[in-house]
């Protein structure tokens, strides 16, 4: 959502993305709020069909989530 809503000023350098596990839903019962591990998104067709697709990539990757990507992987993406 992020990335739609402040997609200009991420193409322009005005912005950047920060993604956090803090901040995420997640309802077992809907498809689109179960989460989803790093390796996923990172192959989501979805979001790299977005114009800042360069920024997420960035945001997601191993150096950008350093501190939590293993925790996230292991259980929090899945609730």
């Amino acid at each position: 959502t992020a990335a739609m809503i402040f997609e200009e000023d991420l193409a322009e350098g005005r912005a950047q993305l920060v993604i956090r596990p803090e901040l995420r839903e997640f309802f077992p019962d809907i498809i689109e709020d179960q989460g989803s591990t790093l390796s996923e998104l990172r192959g989501c067709e979805h979001l790299q069909s977005l114009a800042v697709w360069r920024v997420i990539r960035e945001a997601l990757s191993d150096e950008a989530t350093s501190d939590w990507h293993d925790d996230w992987n292991s259980s929090w993406a899945k609730g």
